[in-house]
């Protein structure tokens, strides 16, 4: 079948809270004439054909569209499914934004299309998209491919990549940047973790590794839990290694949840928790933080305001990114109760937990109440303590069953990391710590240099990890939009807090991963665009 399609008639939004999504097309299909005066006409098209349930899902988007108000068209059609964008032009309703149109060219559907221009405007806040399409004609035609998963329609990438591509794109354009963003120490991986790697590589240790993990890399986790962290796991049947903490993370998300169960997550909080969250079949529930005292923390009340009988697990990061804080014992102590008086799995990543500042010091959640142990995983990697991003290392600790079944969703995906790097990782974590306790006091330095350079605005400072968050809500301008100014007019690159949750508005988030002339330079650039 072939559809041939005309501009009709354009809905102008007016009562429709100003939002534009759609154009309405004249369609001639199997005989069948539509050309009403509201898209819903084309319900008899679905009625004849028998596809009411698909035609009730494009109609519930249009309403949702053109009900928003806020402007933002262009997010509410990349975040429709594959499959009711195809049911939209099915039905004769054409997505009018550019986001749309990249969607029908990569499913199924060849589009002639004459010219296309993109309007911007910027508001407070707002980001308008509009759009003028001049078309002779646009022929529609299906041709035959595999579709592709409904679940990926879920996934976003996270707020640094997504902010790195906008960046590589100025610089191309030779716009000098200096980056305040990542979360990825500058130093060089420390020498004697580098030459065991090598010594394993000519010792031959290169063959398929233990799906569990190497022993002597399982052996050596263990015995930095017990050492730093006064937990003790059995290695052969509680500790499993994994290819960095993120895969960790999704391992243990996969073998909790069911489809439709809720996992809570801090508010603000690292982004690329909620993608795997989603691809195991879970909702994220947001547990709003506040700001007291200068740091984020999180109460009784906000978590159980965020709880439903649907809750399943709860993620905690200690020290927390993006916003410093480190738990307290009795802040633990509250969470651990909750977790338990909820029956909820705690998942806690501890993966800045070497990096704190002045007298405040790491605890796991499992130290302070021993009584989470049938219901907790630990997940860390090495990537932060012994500047290791590259290495893709890590290792989670939990009960036996979990752990088993973590070991199962592994299996199907990565098989561990390479049997020389772990024999570099048991070094790391069994030899002298001096290398660890020498990059923390160089953050300790470039965190007072970040609250000393910024002086007339208020830094939260933080007391773990390497990031610290600018408060600007006075300003009353939302958090992408000064992220923005900076960027293309200061230079300087940064991380809008509401990327992080809606409880992140109002600040940024700026890094301290790497020191010398780029956080001397950048700090100048950032001050001079806060301040003028």
């Amino acid at each position: 079948m072939i559809a041939h399609v005309e501009i009709d008639q354009q809905i102008d939004g007016a009562g429709r809270g100003g939002c534009v999504p759609f154009h309405l097309l004249h369609v001639i299909d199997d005989g069948h004439r539509a050309s009403g005066r509201d898209a819903r006409d084309l319900r008899g098209i679905a009625e004849r054909r028998g596809e009411q349930n698909a035609w009730n899902r494009v109609l519930r988007h249009q309403f949702r569209f053109g009900d928003r108000g806020d402007g933002d068209s262009a997010s509410a059609v990349r975040d429709l499914p594959p499959r009711d964008l195809d049911a939209l032009v099915r039905f004769g309703v054409w997505a009018e934004l550019l986001a749309g149109l990249f969607y029908l060219l990569r499913h199924a559907l060849e589009v002639g299309v004459k010219k296309i221009g993109i309007e911007e405007k910027r508001g407070r806040g707002d980001l308008i998209f509009r759009e003028h399409l001049n078309y002779d004609k646009a022929v529609l035609a299906p041709v035959p491919v595999v579709s592709g998963s409904n679940r990926i329609s879920a996934l976003r990438p996270t707020a640094v990549n997504a902010i790195l591509a906008e960046m590589r794109t100025l610089q191309a354009q030779g716009k000098s940047l200096i980056s305040l963003m990542r979360g990825e120490p500058d130093f060089p991986t420390p020498a004697h973790i580098v030459e065991a790697s090598i010594r394993a590589l000519r010792d031959g240790r290169t063959s398929y590794p233990d799906n569990r993990g190497e022993k002597g890399f399982r052996d050596a986790a263990a015995l930095k839990l017990e050492r730093d962290n006064g937990l003790k796991f059995d290695p052969a049947t509680e500790v499993l290694a994994t290819t960095g903490a993120t895969l960790g993370v999704y391992a243990a998300l996969m073998a909790m949840l069911n489809a439709g169960d809720e996992v809570l997550l801090p508010d603000p909080v690292y982004d690329a928790y909620q993608s795997p969250i989603r691809m195991a079949g879970g909702r994220v529930k947001p547990v709003r933080s506040e700001i007291r005292e200068g740091r984020f923390m999180i109460t009784e009340e906000a978590l159980e305001h965020a709880w439903s009988p649907a809750a399943k697990a709860l993620v905690l990061n200690t020290p927390w990114n993006p916003v410093g804080t480190v738990f307290r014992g009795e802040e633990l102590e509250t969470v651990a109760a909750f977790c338990e008086r909820r029956n909820l799995f705690l998942i806690s990543d501890e993966i800045y937990e070497a990096i704190t500042y002045g007298e405040v010091r790491h605890l796991s959640p499992l130290a302070v109440t021993p009584s989470l142990r049938e219901r907790c995983v630990l997940i860390n990697t090495l990537s932060k303590t012994y500047s290791m991003t590259g290495w893709r290392v890590g290792y989670c600790a939990g009960p036996a069953p979990l752990i088993q079944a973590m070991l199962l969703v592994l299996a199907q995906s990565s098989r561990g990391p390479a049997t020389f790097v772990q024999d570099a990782a048991a070094v790391a974590l069994t030899s002298s710590q001096d290398c660890v306790a020498a990059m923390r006091e160089e953050y300790a330095r470039r965190r007072a240099e970040v609250i000393g350079q910024l002086n007339g605005v208020r830094v939260i400072a933080p007391e773990g990890g390497f990031f610290a968050m600018v408060d600007v809500r006075e300003s009353r301008i939302p958090s992408d939009e000064i992220r923005r100014r900076l960027l293309h007019e200061h230079g300087v690159v940064v991380v809008h807090g509401a990327a992080y949750g809606e409880v992140g508005e109002g600040t940024l988030r700026v890094s301290f991963a790497s020191g010398g002339e780029t956080l001397t330079r950048g700090l100048e650039r950032l001050r001079e665009g806060l301040t003028r």
